[in-house]
Order: C-alpha cells, then sequence, then structure tokens
C-alpha cells in the first residue's frame, strides 16, 4: 500500500504539527523511511504487504527492524552483547565470520518430522529468525553493550464472530470484496507481471479476480510435466480459454527437468523438501519474461482446502472419549508396511487425544516416532500450537484454529520460505493475494459452519462463484508434484545414495534405522519417498556450507 501511504505522508494534517514528507524518489522504499520518521516504531501497524526492513536511527543510535505479518520475507540475525548483525539469507550469516557454524542438534527432531524448524529457532546454535508480525530494536546502554527488545505489533485474530453476528450472505459479499481489493492491490508493478494458473480453485480464483481487475489480457503460465498421471494441462487451458488469458503451457521434460535438481539443490538458502518444485517453476516462468507473478499460495490454509480440516474438526468432537486405550489397540492392529494413507493413520494414533491441538502435530508429521532415525533420549518440539487461541475450540472456531496451526506452521515455515527463497533465486518476485492482512483476520473470525468443506473450499467458491466453472470446484485435488517416487529409485539413485550414507555417519543419526528405511524404499516394500528427500538436502547444505556437525 505504498502508494496510498505516499498520498497521506505529502498530505498537510488539519491541526497537526506533521510536516509533508519531502519525498526524492518513487520508490516503495522511502515510503517506508518516511513512514519511520513520522510514526517511528508503529509505521508496521500502517504498512500492508510483505517486507523485511532495517532502519538505523543516528540521532538515537538504535537500530529498527521489522517483519511482515505473514512471514513472507525472512530476516535472520545474531546477537551477543557486542555484536548485532542481520540479513535476509542465513548463507550471509554464516559467512560472515561472525558465526559459529555448528549444528544445532535441537532441531534436528523438528527437521526430520517436519521438513523444517520453526521460529525464533534455525539449525545454527547462534542465528535466529524474527518471527512473523515482529520488531526488533536494538540500543546501546550505559555500559557501552547491545540490548534488545522484541515486539509484536499483530495478531491475526482479534475478534470472532458468530452467526448471528453476520448472515452467510452478508459473509460472501465481504469475501469478495476483500479478494477483489486483495488481488486489485498486488497488480500494481512497473514490470511484468503474469499468475501462475494450475487449474486448481486457488490459482483460477486469482486469475478470474484479475480479469475483473485489468482490461488487458491476463498473462498466464502453466507447468506440467511430460507425464500423464501428474498433468492438469488440460483445465489450465480450458480456464485460459474462459478467462481469455495469453497463455503459456510449459511442459517440463523429464531430462531437462533432472538436470535442473543439482542446481535446485545447490541453490537452497535453507534446507527443506519442498523446494525444488518452486525452483523449476520460477525458472521457466522468469525465462518467459515474467518478473512478477500472482498465486494461489494460502488459498487451502484460510478456506479448509487440506482434507485435514473435516477429518480434524470431526474428531475434535470426540475429545472427551479416553483416546489412549484405542490407539493402543489400533497401533498394535495396523501393519508397518502400510502404504501412504494406512500409514498417515498409524502416525495419528501416535496423538495423547483426539483434542485438535494434539491431532495437528502428528498430522504433519513424517515419521513414526519410534522409527525416526535420530540418536536422542528426548524428543522435542518447537511447533507452535498457539496456545493463547485454545479459546477458539471452544466456540465453534476449531477450523479457524486448524487454519492458524497451519498457516504459522507448514505454510510459513515451508511453502513461504521455500517459495521466497526459490523465486528470488530466479529473481521472480511471488505476491500471495490470500494472505492478505484484512481477508486473513476476517475469514478466521468466521464461525466454522460458513466455513466448513462440505464442498471444495465451500466459502471461496460460494463468493465467487460466477467465477469458478463446476468442473473446477469439483474435480480431485492434485497440485503440482514432480516424480521424485521414480527418480530417486532410478535416476537420482546414485546422488541420493551418497548424501544418506554421509549423513548415517553423524553420531546423532541413528544409522540402521536410517539406512534400513531406505533400503526397503528400493526395494518397494513402501512409497514413501517424501521420507528422505529433505534429509539429502539437509546434508548437501551441510556439506555446501561447512556447517560444523558436533
Amino acid at each position: 500500500n505504498y502508494k496510498q501511504l505516499k498520498l497521506e505522508l505529502q498530505r498537510i494534517q488539519y491541526k497537526s504539527a506533521d510536516r509533508p514528507y519531502p519525498f526524492q524518489t518513487q520508490s516503495d522504499t522511502e515510503v517506508i523511511l518516511a513512514a519511520y520518521y513520522r510514526w517511528g516504531k508503529d509505521c508496521v501497524k500502517n504498512l500492508d504487504g510483505m517486507f523485511a526492513f532495517a532502519i538505523y536511527d543516528s540521532q538515537n543510535k538504535s537500530l529498527f527492524i521489522a517483519r511482515d505479518r505473514q512471514g513472507k520475507k525472512p530476516l535472520y540475525y545474531i546477537y551477543n552483547a557486542d555484536t548485532f548483525a542481520f540479513a535476509s539469507e542465513i548463507r550471509a550469516l554464516m559467512h560472515s565470520g561472525l558465526s559459529s557454524k555448528i549444528l544445532d542438534l535441537g532441531q534436528t527432531y523438528d527437521y526430520f518430522q517436519y521438513q523444517t524448524t520453526f521460529t525464533p529457532n534455525t539449525f545454527i546454535q547462534d542465528i535466529q529468525i524474527l518471527e512473523s508480525a515482529s520488531t526488533l530494536s536494538i540500543n546501546i546502554n550505559p555500559q557501552n553493550k547491545l540490548e534488545i527488545k522484541k515486539n509484536r505489533y499483530w495478531i491475526p485474530v482479534e475478534k470472532t464472530l458468530r452467526s448471528k453476528d453476520i448472515s452467510y450472505e452478508e459473509t460472501k459479499t465481504k469475501v469478495r470484496q476483500l479478494l477483489f481489493s486483495s488481488v486489485e492491490k498486488r497488480l500494481v508493478s512497473d514490470v511484468p507481471l503474469g499468475a501462475f494458473l494450475s487449474g486448481g480453485i486457488d490459482s483460477s480464483a486469482i486469475v478470474g479476480l484479475m480479469k475483473q481487475s485489468i482490461s488487458e489480457p491476463v498473462y498466464t503460465f502453466h507447468i506440467t510435466t511430460d507425464i500423464k498421471e501428474y498433468s492438469e494441462n488440460e483445465h489450465a487451458h480450458n480456464l485460459s480459454e474462459i478467462y481469455k488469458t495469453k497463455h503459456q503451457n510449459i511442459i517440463l521434460r523429464e531430462k531437462e527437468t533432472l538436470e535442473l535438481v543439482p542446481d535446485a539443490i545447490q541453490k537452497m538458502d535453507y534446507p527443506s523438501g519442498d523446494g525444488i518444485n518452486t525452483y523449476i517453476v520460477s525458472k521457466y516462468t522468469k525465462n518467459a519474461g515474467i518478473t512478477v507473478a500472482l498465486s494461489g499460495l494460502g488459498g487451502d490454509e484460510l478456506f479448509a482446502g487440506y482434507p485435514q480440516f473435516k477429518m480434524i474438526k470431526k474428531l475434535h468432537h470426540l475429545s472427551r472419549i479416553d483416546f489412549v486405550k484405542i490407539r493402543k489397540c489400533l497401533f498394535k492392529l495396523l501393519p508397518n508396511n502400510f502404504f501412504h494413507i494406512g500409514y498417515r493413520l498409524k502416525i495419528l494414533m501416535q496423538s495423547h487425544s483426539l483434542g485438535a491441538d494434539n491431532l495437528f502435530p502428528h498430522y504433519r508429521q513424517i515419521f513414526l516416532k519410534k522409527n525416526i532415525p535420530l540418536n536422542q533420549n528426548q524428543f522435542i518440539s518447537y511447533i507452535n500450537k498457539y496456545n493463547e487461541y485454545k479459546h477458539l475450540l471452544k466456540n465453534d472456531h476449531v477450523i479457524s484454529y486448524i487454519s492458524l496451526l497451519e498457516m504459522y506452521n507448514y505454510m510459513q515455515h515451508v511453502l513461504l520460505r521455500d517459495t521466497d527463497q526459490m523465486s528470488m533465486a530466479n529473481a521472480l518476485e511471488v505476491r500471495a493475494p490470500f494472505l492478505d492482512t484484512q481477508l486473513v483476520s476476517f475469514v478466521l473470525s468466521l464461525p466454522d459452519e460458513y466455513k466448513y468443506p462440505t464442498s471444495p473450499k465451500k466459502l471461496l467458491t460460494d463468493a465467487i462463484d460466477d467465477l469458478l466453472p463446476n468442473d473446477i470446484i469439483h474435480r480431485k485435488k492434485m497440485g503440482f508434484v514432480l516424480p521424485f517416487k521414480a527418480w530417486m529409485r532410478k535416476e537420482l539413485k546414485v546422488f541420493c545414495d551418497e548424501k544418506l550414507k554421509a549423513l548415517a555417519d553423524y553420531s546423532f543419526i541413528d544409522r540402521k534405522k536410517l539406512l534400513d528405511e531406505w533400503n526397503d524404499y528400493q526395494n518397494n516394500r513402501h512409497d514413501r519417498w517424501w521420507m528422505f528427500w529433505h534429509l539429502i538436502a539437509l546434508q548437501n547444505w551441510i556439506e555446501n556450507n561447512y556447517v560444523c556437525v558436533e
């Protein structure tokens, strides 16, 4: 919203001592400076968008740094009594000479289970990451030492609504207005702009809203593989015909795509199991001449698009049942060699109760606890359970609670982190209209009955039903997937084997468990390829950055 803010900062306020700021440029960066000059540390409350910035105040000899509400942009830092250093990439701090570069073994459990680490922790002992919607103030005290103060300037749910407070018709109208406004704000650009069009609900909604906002044709990009079972090409093509977009269908040939994998994993600033797809999509989009792309990221989290919303909501109502005895019986009955659905069910059986706050962390786990290949006496997780929002579970806002857990754990620490590091590695800026501040706050305030997915993302599709064809709303959810399951047994087998065996040599790894699981996969005893790719990425990252493993 830098253009609106600029007008406000240039305007003479009635009965105010504030003088108009003398802008010298057209940049959004100068608006941040002017906002700080006018409002001080409260400037962040007026900023709407994605940002991570630092301002040195030479008059007060203080440093002020801030990160956006959704955590779209990263901000890493090192702090001790004499030194404060910050960067947008962890590698900058690791190679600055200020970091010990020692791997924090306390984060290995979360990484193995969730393919990420959670703020404020990172994989390096002396490096932290600033939490979303937070600021840091750094001053020099009378003893000439640094003092640091952290502040959270925004909370996602300030109030909750009931059906008697707002009707469903009013809700649909409000959601449509907020969606339209969000997309319109993100169309401001001085460079070529387009949108990803997968053929699913979220990207189709974004393109449909873009079409409502601008008169010229929208540039859309659909990226798919030449393997039919992974292709959504037909749906994306039909949508481009409906929306009359300038559509480009980019088919990833297996040989060409495989050649990009080593480059993608080398560009990874922070280890992850989910970044390769984003890197490849971003590279092809940038090569097509697009510098800014709108994405449907956040639609599943905000509008209950994942299957766990329905499942956890139902189970939560049974949370008074003594689940401990039941799960022990079920756990014994389920065999270890179950494929995906059965394995996921067995992981859920590890929960202590059926309450949403207990079930959710298990749903996203990768390993059964007894099979996790770590040599540790105690497993500690830093996943955020948002205990301050547990009141939502008591007043029929279970889905909002699950949305919070999804958005500020998996989405923020995996999807957004990977989107930023892999798109920026290709000089592509990705904007996410579903994560607009006003839209997020409003949808999270709504009662479950308005968002319960009796049909896919019911509230979203009802709000913009005239923009979405029925066959798009009701078709099976796919998502963009590369054929890693096959590659890791063939073309990438040698690379993966080398990395996993190197990882298995560390003392914190249970070598037998890891390599037995890998051999079972190679011999088709299970198809859980996603157990290994984030571990391969971790070993590659350790090697590339000369990380010290104690």
